[in-house]
């Protein structure tokens, strides 16, 4: 599991979204090859390579859902895996949307063309 840091623009947009004044659906996980550690501050991945729209969804127990990408062989390759971000709205895009939470994977990954991957992430409403 991928420990995450919520955002403040990814918060702000929560909030938006139960005013009603913007959607606060989660769509897309994204990957990245950058290591820096992650900040609230942050309002996209430092170095974005792959993107992808949700796959699943699972409601979990209060205020818990689980939330995950199916990453095929020949997707995501050529890069070592080393950050995870969850964006509200977007596109298949790079950097489209709104970070809602940003976090490093631990190991980094470097996929290769034979492998499946699945990036599940659990985010806490509290």
């Amino acid at each position: 599991m991928v420990a995450m840091t919520k955002t403040t623009v990814g918060l702000n947009a929560l909030r938006d979204g139960n005013a009603g004044t913007q959607s606060s659906e989660v769509y897309y996980i994204a990957l990245g090859d950058n290591d820096t550690a992650p900040d609230v501050s942050d309002t996209r991945l430092r170095s974005e390579r792959f993107r992808k729209r949700i796959t699943t969804k699972a409601v979990g127990t209060t205020g818990i859902i689980t939330e995950q990408i199916y990453i095929e062989p020949t997707e995501a390759t050529g890069f070592t895996s080393k950050e995870v971000g969850i964006f509200i709205g977007g596109s298949s895009a790079a950097n489209s949307g709104v970070l809602l939470a940003r976090g490093l994977l631990s190991p980094a990954h470097a996929k290769t063309a034979t492998e499946n991957m699945v990036i599940p992430v659990t985010i806490t409403y509290s």
